[in-house]
């Protein structure tokens, strides 16, 4: 059995962040022990496209707007947002491709019809068998996956990294 440090209650699984003794007896959450990080900072002009800045003071360009992301919150949505404006973007690639290679498909499928007409048995029994494969083959769509990297990647999955202003010395552990 543990206790809470608080309030000396019994502890349970699934507490968090709190037992469930008296709440008055416990220190309200008030961000003394959470991180706090410089904001990510873009530039957005009236159009939507976006630049990233090397650094947080680099100058604005001219027709840009600086927009500061101060929370995850922020950061996570604007990940959302850029995530569904590419996929739009790949979506309509597609299409034009999976067009494009529609109407490839129907002409090579007239020139092989026309060629099964002097091949054997088992050469139409073959054409036939790779049409039908075709006719299922679709372009494949794949997940644009837009992130932060400081927000989605920490010192166990990012390269070393050394930096003079963090005093951030290569991995942790």
């Amino acid at each position: 059995m543990s206790t809470c440090p608080e309030c000396g209650g019994e502890l349970h699984v699934g507490d968090w962040p709190m037992c469930g003794g008296d709440p008055a007896r416990h220190v309200p959450a008030d961000g003394r022990f959470a991180q706090g990080f410089d904001p990510v900072v873009i530039h957005r002009d009236a159009a939507g496209n976006i630049r990233y800045p090397g650094n947080i003071h680099a100058p604005v360009p001219e027709g840009y707007q600086r927009v500061e992301l101060r929370t995850i919150h922020e950061v996570r949505k604007f990940e959302a947002e850029v995530n569904q404006r590419e996929r739009a973007a790949s979506d309509q690639h597609l299409s034009a491709r999976e067009k494009q290679f529609s109407e490839k498909q129907s002409a090579n499928r007239r020139e092989l019809r026309t060629a099964m007409e002097g091949m054997s048995n088992y050469g139409r029994d073959f054409a036939r068998e790779a049409i039908d494969r075709g006719n299922n083959k679709r372009l494949q769509t794949r997940e644009v996956g837009f992130h932060l990297d400081v927000f989605s990647n920490d010192s166990s999955n990012r390269e070393v990294h050394r930096d003079e202003r963090t005093q951030w010395r290569g991995r942790k552990g």
